[in-house]
């Protein structure tokens, strides 16, 4: 798969996700994806796996993404990036 179609599913993966769609989400997040979150909160860590993102931060993640005013998305993608 190509660097340039790799950003395009995160991109497609992230639109999906800020519309509350998780199962359009997860289709496109591979079994063993890694989710990292930086800061101080509460959901500050890695999470490895769909079930583990889903079962710390199914609800909370969903929630803030469909709120008008927050949007997550992914802070850089590197497109040469491959799988």
């Amino acid at each position: 798969m190509s660097g340039e179609r790799n950003k395009q599913i995160v991109l497609e993966a992230y639109a999906a996700l800020n519309s509350g769609d998780t199962a359009a989400y997860f289709a496109r997040v591979a079994d063993d994806v890694e989710w990292t979150s930086f800061g101080s909160h509460r959901f500050a860590r890695t999470f490895h796996g769909k079930e583990a993102i889903l079962k710390n931060l199914g609800t909370p993640l969903v929630e803030r993404a469909t709120k008008a005013s927050a949007r997550l998305g992914p802070s850089r993608i590197d497109p040469k990036a491959t799988a």
